[in-house]
């Protein structure tokens, strides 16, 4: 993590990957209409430092080259409690879904994502 928060300090990008179940140490917030257990590491580190959560997008183009595309940085919420966080994680898993809706035959993905259920009354 040294390095992660040195590379930030340095301006420099630092890729995370939160598609996977973070089982019990995680949030649930929709994924496809389910409650998904979501890591809270990207959010937590984004309103520790201040670092704007910037999504990106490979795909592959017909000729086999590939594309990024860079969306605008999320919107940031008031606050570092928990309900901050979680409304982060929400919000760059909302993006993560939209873009999948969009482009289905570019998510690749073989994980459980809803192996962890929500606790009682939260879905």
């Amino acid at each position: 993590m040294r390095r992660v928060f040195r590379a930030l300090r340095e301006n420099r990008w630092v890729a995370v990957v939160a598609d996977q179940d973070a089982r019990r140490n995680g949030v649930f917030v929709p994924f496809f209409g389910r409650g998904c257990s979501t890591p809270t590491g990207p959010a937590e580190l984004a309103l520790r430092t201040g670092a704007p959560i910037i999504m990106g997008f490979e795909t592959r183009r017909p000729d086999g080259r590939h594309e990024l595309d860079l969306l605008p940085p999320l919107a940031m919420p008031e606050g570092r409690d928990g309900a901050a966080v979680t409304a982060l994680t929400a919000a760059h898993t909302a993006v993560l879904e939209a873009w999948v809706r969009r482009r289905p035959s570019s998510w690749f993905w073989l994980h459980r994502r809803w192996k962890t259920r929500p606790p009682e009354g939260r879905s």
